[in-house]
């Protein structure tokens, strides 16, 4: 039993990486609307939007060459294809329609996932599942040798419900094969789009944030106004066994 308690609180670290020699990182992160800033806090209060931006990473080492079908090339870098599970409570946050915007060739409209230019071929997403989202990711249409934070996509999320919200990336049960993550290839036996990552030589980062009730400050008290004070009523005679009695007024002159 002590051994599956370790195991279990391992798997639910903020960064769980799988092997000592991971090749690419998935990355989320909440950040405010149509921005690449992360949120202020890690507390959002209910009916907040906030959009929850999946990057990628190629975390090889830069700086040496390769041998590639005879020709001796700086070592190319860059993740080719990246899609992953995003595990989440539902009961919590809303998935709800980001605005894409108009191009050349497409009227604006609305989308579940607004994906960049870099990945803009095979966009997928699938929202169905009751406690995640399926194979979300695309692949790049452009080779730019990046080894910094590249951003895939965005969703855009509304807080729901009070609780404790945990966004959790992961590759282990992608649905279709063309779906792998592949990072640019490092010898000749792998073309430049082709090398395959595992799930062991992944590393995941994942999204935390407190959902709290909406606050409503307290009304101001108003002070009370000060009601006129009456005069007393005269006095009335006092009665006894139930019958009134008599003031006499005596004349002392």
């Amino acid at each position: 039993m002590k051994y599956i308690i370790t195991l279990l609180l391992f798997l639910a670290s903020p960064l769980t990486v799988f092997s000592q020699e991971a090749l690419c990182l998935f990355q989320l992160t909440a950040c405010q609307p149509d921005t690449l800033t992360p949120l202020p806090s890690t507390s959002v209060t209910i009916n907040t939007p906030f959009d929850l931006v999946l990057q990628v990473q190629d975390l090889r080492p830069e700086g040496e060459f390769v041998n590639y079908r005879g020709l001796t090339k700086p070592l190319v870098r860059g993740v080719f294809a990246a899609y992953c599970d995003i595990h989440y409570n539902k009961n919590l946050a809303t998935l709800t329609p980001i605005l894409i915007p108009a191009t050349p060739t497409k009227p604006a409209h609305y989308a579940d996932c607004k994906f960049t230019p870099q990945y803009a071929n095979g966009k997928y997403i699938d929202k169905s599942p009751p406690d995640h989202i399926n194979d979300v990711g695309g692949f790049a249409s452009a080779f730019t040798g990046d080894t910094e934070l590249v951003e895939v996509g965005r969703m855009r999320f509304v807080a729901k419900s009070i609780g404790h919200l945990t966004f959790m990336p992961s590759t282990i049960n992608i649905q279709k094969p063309q779906h792998d993550t592949l990072i640019y290839g490092n010898t000749a036996a792998q073309p430049p789009e082709g090398s395959a990552v595992t799930v062991a030589q992944t590393k995941f980062t994942d999204c935390f944030l407190d959902i709290e009730p909406t606050f409503i400050p307290a009304p101001i008290p108003v002070p009370t106004l000060l009601q006129p004070t009456l005069s007393q009523p005269a006095p009335r005679p006092v009665q006894r066994n139930g019958q009134r009695q008599r003031f006499r007024i005596f004349n002392r002159n």
